[in-house]
């Protein structure tokens, strides 16, 4: 994977940026083509979700195109977390529809959206801990692995092929964010802002057409923020 293919990937950056709004707001820019002319990656129809008496999100509308980057913004409990739940399965909304190339995607588990070419990050970080900053990228591929419990114990040709194929992915992926030097360190012990770079490292390793940031520069400073705009 190389830095012109990352550049090519529809992002959904998250963050409240200093806002305050009473419902999140889709902010986005794109390629510059006629409206008209471009179909949506990803459409998002009067989307709502309630838990108990608490309406979270209500009738909300968006879409993403290919190649644009787009932000939801919002205050603290507006539902911007909640939109990337029920794109990701995680919740399942009460009203409204999401499409992602045309395809249903409340039609589907959660464990079939990766497949489908949505990765994301999570605002509270979601890394195995006790697994070096490697194996957690690997396991970012798990979507890609075609073999058998079989092929794996007896170690057949099959599983270490596509073994090998997701190492040298996922150390190409270190290598562009500036990890590499880390591959063998263990998740947990590293600071803050690297696990932050691991977290997106796993989402972009499986090669995604959408990639859902949350909250990428939330409990960041300044220069760790600036460090994190810099990645091409």
């Amino acid at each position: 994977m190389s830095s012109s293919k990352i550049r090519g990937l529809t992002i959904g950056i998250w963050g409240t940026l200093g806002y305050r709004l009473p419902k999140p707001l889709a902010i986005g820019t794109s390629p510059g083509k006629p409206n008209g002319c471009i179909t949506a990656l990803l459409e998002v129809k009067d989307l709502s979700i309630r838990f108990g008496g608490i309406t979270a999100l209500d009738r909300f509308n968006f879409s993403v195109q290919q190649g644009e980057i787009l932000s939801i913004i919002g205050p603290n409990g507006a539902g911007k977390t909640c939109v990337f739940n029920c794109i990701t399965r995680i919740y399942d909304p009460t009203g409204g529809s999401i499409e992602f190339q045309g395809q249903d995607l409340l039609r589907m588990r959660p464990h079939q959206i990766i497949s489908q070419g949505v990765a994301r990050t999570f605002q509270n970080l979601e890394l195995f801990n006790t697994m070096t900053v490697l194996e957690n990228l690997l396991v970012g591929q798990h979507a890609d692995l075609r073999y058998n419990l079989l092929d794996a114990i007896f170690r057949l040709p099959k599983a270490l092929k596509h073994e090998s194929e997701g190492n040298a992915r996922a150390l190409e992926v270190l290598e562009i964010l500036g990890l590499a030097s880390l591959r063998d360190t263990p998740a947990g012990s590293l600071p803050y802002s690297v696990k932050k770079r691991v977290e997106m490292g796993r989402a972009l390793v499986s090669r995604p057409l959408l990639l859902l940031l949350d909250e990428p520069a939330g409990g960041l400073t300044g220069e760790e923020v600036a460090c994190s705009g810099s990645l091409k």
